[in-house]
């Protein structure tokens, strides 16, 4: 299954958030998954912002990678992040499986 991981990132120490995705990622990478970090998707070629600069533009590439998966995971902090609730949404309502780190083991 491809996997996006959705959770906080603004205003937080990018050395915290980098252990925390990269942390999900080893978990599920380990469990079979294909996974899609927001921190790295921004070089892979089917993103519309090649060097993204403001929060716009992250999210335009994060939701064009949200469209190439089967599921999303969402980290414990996902509902103190405007972008990670916009995620969350788009997922909903196309029907995308939803995990979430609070009570999801996969």
């Amino acid at each position: 299954m491809k996997i996006y991981i959705s959770g906080k990132i603004g205003n937080l120490d990018m050395a915290d958030v980098r252990a925390k995705f990269d942390a999900v990622d080893t978990m599920l990478t380990a469990a079979g998954h294909q996974v899609l970090n927001p921190l790295d998707i921004h070089d892979h070629p089917h993103v519309p912002v090649k060097n993204p600069s403001t929060w716009a533009e992250y999210m335009l590439n994060d939701i064009a990678a949200i469209f190439d998966c089967d599921a999303i995971y969402m980290l414990h902090d996902w509902q103190d992040s405007p972008g990670s609730r916009i995620e969350h949404a788009i997922c909903k309502e196309m029907g995308k499986q939803i995990f979430y780190a609070a009570t999801d083991l996969i």
